[in-house]
């Protein structure tokens, strides 16, 4: 009833060019079927049932464009409901400023299940600047809100909820972007869901191509305080198939780039995470990391940590027994080492440490050579309060009762301090050291021809590393 009210208002202002406010085409013969359809029903208010405008002079611009090839079935190319009062109010708006090129306000809507098929499809292919394929915004602390909301139930074919590519290097840029402002209610940045089965199916999957700049696949926000709040959510709930709640991908070779992006930025509180990730089953694996490069130096899973009291990587069997972590090697997985949950450690190859070795008691084990399938042996190691090396051996006397011991060329390099022990064999004698070590050797005197003599020499160590490393013998403990 007010002035400017209209069913279907479209405005062109090109001067050139095949082009339209309004342009519908439908070719199926069915009771309803519509190019184009507009439905106002207020009774007041400067209101549309279809709005469009457009400025551009290419050839097919439109404000508005439908098109519904069907030949059978109720169907619309553009359908449109408002019953609003309010001014501007629209059934189906699209506003689009561009002076030139086939362009579109809105465009997409799809049910299929072929490959590639997409409810809303972003793609973004600029090589500078801070672009978004797809852009969403919520404000909402309502539950479920979502600034971009996906869903794809197709049971096969290789779909997305919703797709998103930016070949962009710019800072910023993104092919999928989510922010959630609210500060409580269960709210999404980004939520994808998918039900298919289909190989490489995805909830949402985000492709960066950039080879520099700091960009991401997909990146998300959240600031809500609401326990299972998320910047970016992932769900796959097919019961089959390779698929992921969540995909990332880059190919750039900047430092720091990453296929998947987590970061939580509370600064106390807690324990609180930047990834967290589950798995339910027997089986199962938490967190899986592979690095497929075959040659130079590549890393699985690697963590880091600044805070001087924290730890790089920490691993927890919460039940208090079995394995908290295992190492395996090869296509085989042979298990090379384990550390379980009362701390005991098992190496399958050599153990070497470039510092200290300490411990309540230095045991080795051995096979029983009486019964070596059946029966281990341990030895303790001898211990002492200094850095002691003992040798010793066995020397037959000359005709003189007289005898030289040859030692390393490295041993007084390495002891000092040497302590000596002799002890006949067969018969006593008063044998004695006739010339302590001098140039790597010993000489015994005193015995008879032909005896045989155990000697013992005993040095400390003296070398650059044991020096710079004295041995404290006795240490206060710490408070806790």
């Amino acid at each position: 009833a007010s002035n400017g009210s209209a069913g279907v208002n479209g405005n062109e202002n090109a001067t050139t060019g095949t082009v339209y406010g309004v342009s519908g085409n439908a070719q199926s013969t069915s009771n309803g079927s519509a190019g184009v359809n507009g439905f106002e029903n207020a009774a007041t208010g400067q209101v549309f049932g279809v709005n469009g405008g457009t400025n551009s002079t290419g050839n097919g611009s439109a404000a508005v464009n439908g098109f519904e090839g069907a030949v059978t079935g109720n169907v619309f190319g553009v359908s449109g409901n408002a019953q609003s009062t309010g001014s501007g109010a629209s059934g189906v708006l699209g506003n689009e400023n561009a002076t030139s090129g086939q362009v579109y306000g809105v465009s997409g809507n799809t049910q299929s299940s072929g490959n590639g098929a997409a409810g809303v499809n972003g793609n973004e292919n600029a090589t500078s600047g801070q672009v978004f394929g797809v852009n969403g915004n919520n404000n909402s602390a309502g539950n479920g809100s979502a600034g971009v909301n996906g869903s794809e139930n197709a049971t096969a074919g290789n779909v997305f909820g919703v797709s998103g590519n930016a070949q962009s290097s710019g800072n910023g840029s993104a092919g999928v972007l989510g922010l959630e402002h609210s500060l409580s209610g269960q709210v999404y940045g980004v939520f994808g869901g998918t039900n298919s089965t289909g190989n490489g199916s995805a909830g949402v999957s985000g492709n960066e191509n950039a080879t520099t700049g700091q960009v991401y696949g997909v990146t998300g926000s959240t600031s809500s305080t609401t326990t299972n709040a998320a910047g970016v959510s992932g769900f796959a709930g097919a019961s089959s198939g390779a698929v992921f709640g969540v995909t990332g991908g880059t190919n750039s070779p900047t430092s720091g780039a990453s296929a998947v992006n987590g970061y939580e930025g509370a600064t106390s509180g807690g324990p609180f995470y930047g990834g967290s990730f589950y798995a339910a089953g027997t089986g199962g694996i938490g967190v899986f990391g592979s690095a497929l490069a075959t040659s130079g130096f590549a890393i699985g899973v690697e963590g880091a940590t600044q805070s001087p009291a924290g730890a790089a990587g920490q691993f927890v069997n919460l039940s208090g027994s079995g394995i908290v972590i295992e190492g395996q090697s090869g296509s085989s997985f042979t298990t090379v080492f384990t550390v379980d949950a009362a701390g005991n450690g098992t190496f399958a190859g050599n153990l070497h440490a470039n510092g200290t070795v300490s411990g309540s008691a230095k045991n080795f084990r051995i096979d029983d050579p009486l019964d070596p399938s059946g029966k281990y042996l341990y030895h303790a190691s001898i211990e002492s309060s200094e850095m002691a090396n003992i040798y010793s051996g066995n020397v037959v006397l000359d005709r003189k009762g007289q005898a030289v011991v040859d030692l390393p060329e490295w041993f007084e390099a390495l002891n000092g301090d040497f302590r000596y022990q002799l002890t006949t064999i067969g018969k006593p004698a008063q044998v004695f050291i006739a010339q302590e070590i001098q140039n790597h050797r010993f000489k015994i005197g005193g015995g008879r021809a032909g005896m045989k003599v155990s000697w013992q020499v005993t040095g400390v160590r003296q070398d650059a590393w044991a020096q710079a490393h004295p041995l404290q013998v006795e240490e206060a403990k710490a408070p806790r």
